[in-house]
């Protein structure tokens, strides 16, 4: 075990400090509550509700694609790992603050969309409730 381990670390080789200094600083400009940030965590959250709304697969997966709550995830990983509760504390507020945005957006679209009286797919596809002549467990 300690051999491959051996192996691994001859093969990746050690990251060069400026390297790391250069994730570093990416990771917390990434993290960072900006106006990027904010319009891309709306703009997903608006793509994800429509994909929802719609009983879009691709739609909702396009959303999470674009979605930028993975870097202050990352940053607080980092910061946890290195004992920085400064960078903890500013990615886990990013964070709070993107999710936080995303649901109330989320909310009110979804509100939006049932006052309009908008014709949206509101039931389960024949396939998934078993009616295409299919045994599934459920129908069983």
């Amino acid at each position: 075990m300690r051999n491959g381990w051996r192996w691994i670390h001859r093969l990746l080789g050690p990251i060069a400090e400026e390297r790391q200094a250069e994730v570093l600083t990416d990771l917390d400009s990434s993290a960072r509550l900006q106006r990027d940030y904010i319009l891309l965590v709306l703009l997903s959250c608006v793509i994800a509700t429509l994909g929802l709304a719609l009983n879009s697969g691709p739609i909702i997966i396009g959303a999470m694609l674009i979605a930028p709550l993975m870097s202050p995830i990352l940053a607080m990983a980092l910061a946890m790992v290195q004992g920085d509760l400064r960078r903890l504390a500013k990615a886990l507020l990013t964070l709070l603050v993107g999710v936080g945005l995303a649901v109330a957006l989320s909310a009110l679209l979804g509100w939006a969309t049932s006052a309009s009286g908008a014709a949206l797919k509101t039931e389960l596809p024949a396939e998934i409730l078993g009616l295409d002549g299919a045994r599934t467990p459920l129908s069983a």
